[in-house]
């Protein structure tokens, strides 16, 4: 009998059933042909649970891949153009350096050059007939040379370059000689008689007008037209207050029929400076100031050497 008994009892499954909210405890028994069924339903379940979650696992790591490898070229892309801009930045600068370098050579040789040429040569060679004819070419006609070689060379960063350094000196005698030029106009007004040949408005004849008249109201201003010293301020023959500027290399600058002289002789002057007032004084036909330049005592007309305005 108990042989029996077990071989039936062999053919079933229990399930025992504990529930949280009960205090029965249920058993489920499962008859020997299904529990073979649920076994391998179990199985099957397990199976495809686990291939799921792996195969879903897979698809979030392939679509994160992807985005990783967008991500990746998009960077590689702006890395490309950042390297394409540098290299386009560290060619120019290349560029750049070569043009200074080679611009320094030449500014080198030429700022030499010149120095020689116009503040030791060319002011002895000037010569002015009476008709003011110049037969050599005159300073002015470089001075536009010279302050565009040097606005030039201060457009160029030439940093500590040996060659900058090396012109440095020539630079500034160059700026020193061009101070010392009658460039600026001594007095705002109208130009009432030129230079040369002209009618006297005393005499009615022809006469040699050695400068220039410029009108302008009583007591207005008279500048000195470039730096050096002062060799006369005195009241003199027809000119009646004059002042009398030497700036070297020959060249001297007149002021005269002014009201007032506010300079002594020796004194030394900056271009700009306040040297005397308009007037009438001496031999004149009203308010007026005769400016004369003259190179090596020879008069010369001063609007080759005033800036143009």
């Amino acid at each position: 009998m108990e042989k029996g008994k077990s071989k039936s009892e062999k053919k079933y499954i229990s399930v025992v059933v504990i529930p949280h909210c009960s205090d029965s405890i249920k058993t489920l028994k499962i008859s020997g042909p299904y529990s073979k069924a649920l076994i391998m339903g179990l199985f099957v379940l397990l199976f495809l649970s686990l291939a799921s979650a792996s195969s879903i696992k897979a698809l979030n790591e392939n679509a994160q891949l992807k985005k990783d490898m967008r991500k990746l070229h998009s960077m590689n892309a702006d890395q490309q153009k950042l390297l394409k801009r540098q290299s386009e930045q560290i060619q120019s600068l290349t560029d750049k350096e070569d043009y200074i370098n080679s611009k320094i050579e030449d500014f080198t040789n030429k700022y030499k050059e010149m120095a020689d040429d116009y503040i030791q040569n060319r002011p002895g060679e000037i010569k002015t007939n009476r008709s003011g004819n110049a037969s050599l070419r005159s300073v002015s006609g470089g001075l536009g040379e010279l302050k565009s070689l040097i606005e030039d060379l201060n457009n160029i960063n030439a940093g500590n370059s040996r060659l900058f350094r090396e012109i440095t000196e020539t630079e500034n005698k160059l700026n020193e000689y061009i101070y010392t030029i009658p460039t600026l106009w001594p007095a705002e007004g109208k130009i009432t008689s030129g230079f040369g040949n002209r009618s006297d408005p005393f005499t009615r004849r022809q006469s040699f007008h050695d400068g220039i008249d410029i009108a302008a109201p009583y007591g207005n201003a008279i500048l000195a037209s470039a730096a050096g010293e002062v060799i006369l301020a005195e009241k003199i023959n027809i000119y009646g207050y004059t002042a009398i500027i030497d700036h070297g290399n020959g060249i001297e600058t007149f002021y005269g029929h002014t009201s007032k002289l506010l300079v002594k002789k020796g004194q030394r002057v900056k271009k700009g400076d306040v040297i005397a007032r308009m007037g009438n004084s001496g031999r004149s036909t009203g308010t007026h100031l005769h400016f004369k330049v003259t190179l090596g005592g020879t008069p010369v007309n001063p609007i080759d050497y005033l800036d143009e305005r």
